[in-house]
């Protein structure tokens, strides 16, 4: 490819073209770009603020922080004959529930302000991204939940840290 050719939130068209060259092959989204907009977000490209990755994209589930055990996780249930739905409990994973999905509640899941607060009110925005940053730690974090419109994007928490030898093992592979 030519330098400068990659579109802006390049995920979104990728995820589309991939759901069209093969219909009902589940999406997964991943790497820094979906990591960075699982839940409502600021886009400097168009200088406001923008729903879950997983609203435009349409992607099943983003996968995001260090997704290499995730993503193994995922090929291994899916090779098994489980269903993205039945994936939706693996930590280090994002997903939107449809508009009759029940949205989880509990003691480990904290709701941050909705996308169309955060869009409406710049301290509503501050706090959900407070509150989403409080729940990075693979140790303690909590489900969290943001709503846009009648559906709701759910983050589980993420994954444990890996091993030094595992990260070895993934680092050594001879990939360019």
């Amino acid at each position: 490819g030519k330098i400068g050719l990659r579109p802006d939130r390049a995920t979104i068209p990728y995820c589309q073209r991939a759901r069209e060259a093969f219909p009902g092959v589940p999406v997964i989204a991943g790497g820094v770009e979906a990591s960075l907009r699982r839940m409502a977000h600021y886009d400097y490209w168009s200088d406001k603020v923008r729903p879950s990755v997983l609203m435009d994209s349409k992607a099943d589930l983003v996968a995001y922080g260090m997704g290499e055990d995730t993503i193994l996780e995922l090929a291994r249930r899916i090779k098994d004959g489980k269903s993205v739905k039945e994936c939706r409990d693996i930590p280090g994973v994002a997903f939107a529930l449809g508009g009759t999905e029940t949205v989880p509640s509990g003691p480990a899941v904290m709701e941050v302000p909705s996308y169309e607060e955060v869009l409406a009110d710049k301290a509503k925005f501050l706090k959900a991204a407070h509150l989403l940053h409080r729940e990075t730690s693979p140790f303690n974090a909590k489900t969290v939940i943001q709503r846009h419109a009648n559906r709701a994007v759910v983050v589980t928490p993420p994954r444990l840290p890996l091993p030094k030898e595992k990260m070895d093992e993934y680092y050594g592979v001879p990939y360019t």
